[in-house]
């Protein structure tokens, strides 16, 4: 239970800084607000609210603006016949990019393919230089040796001069 009951109250305060008699607290004046320094007039106070209040309007109404411009901004972009203009651009766009990376799978596909002739080619005209080499080593040893021997050169090479 409640030592002072919300019913039982009373202009005494108690405490610790409760004056022993109520009578001196109601003689005691009550603190006055501060007093406005003397340069200061409540005119002059009303006139300052009133400059920031036409400030804070004129803020807030800009501020308005700026998203009412921004909002028709964005309805360009998502609604009316602008917008379905950009979005057939951007169709014919992507196509033409998927065209395009169509094309160069099809041109890496080529290279590829050529590529691998060439390489091919390169192996074939090394084995048949290789080859030639080697028959050109033979011919320039057995002409050497038939021209030693005294023999006729073509008879050597060919194998059919005698």
């Amino acid at each position: 239970m409640e030592r002072n009951p919300p019913s039982s109250l009373s202009s005494n305060p108690s405490g610790p800084n409760a004056s022993p008699s109520g009578k001196e607290d109601a003689r005691r004046p009550r603190r006055a607000p501060p007093t406005p320094p003397p340069n200061r007039s409540l005119r002059d106070a009303a006139e300052i609210a009133n400059t920031e209040r036409t400030y804070l309007l004129n803020e807030v109404k800009l501020q308005r603006s700026h998203a009412f411009k921004a909002k028709e901004r964005l309805k360009t972009f998502t609604e009316g016949p602008e917008r379905d203009q950009l979005a057939i651009e951007l169709d014919a766009q992507r196509a033409a990019l998927e065209h395009e990376r169509c094309d160069f799978r099809d041109q890496r596909a080529q290279f590829a393919a050529r590529a691998d002739d060439l390489e091919a080619r390169v192996q074939k005209l090394t084995a048949d230089e290789h080859k030639a080499a080697t028959h050109a080593r033979r011919r320039t040893a057995v002409c050497g040796a038939a021209r030693r021997l005294g023999k006729d050169v073509s008879a050597a090479v060919g194998g059919s001069g005698e």
